[in-house]
């Protein structure tokens, strides 16, 4: 499998791409036809805002993943880092709170 390791940086990319058209297409209608759009968001429960607020992040993160900033943020943000003040990417052993208790 040495030969497809070549591949992998194309692969990358063109995922990040695609992911990133997803979001901007997805992104765009909710700022351009927000007003529309507001009533499906009132009917399953969510405040009408959400829509801009929604359209906003989705075009902000399809535009950064096309330009290939994605790993900034998530450097920045990790949630493993929140998680695990320790900063590795996963728990030691026994660092779950259920995995030390016992269930009735």
């Amino acid at each position: 499998m040495k030969s497809l390791d070549s591949l992998q940086p194309l692969a990358l990319f063109l995922l990040r791409f695609a992911l990133g058209i997803i979001f901007i297409t997805h992104g765009y209608p909710k700022l351009i036809h927000g007003a529309d759009m507001q009533s499906f968001f009132i009917e399953h429960g969510l405040p009408g805002y959400f829509v801009y607020i929604g359209g906003v992040l989705e075009m902000f993160g399809g535009g950064l993943l096309l330009l290939g900033l994605s790993r900034a943020g998530r450097r920045s943000s990790s949630p493993s880092k929140c998680a695990w003040p320790s900063g590795e990417s996963t728990p030691r052993a026994g660092s779950w709170p259920y995995m030390n208790t016992s269930f009735p």
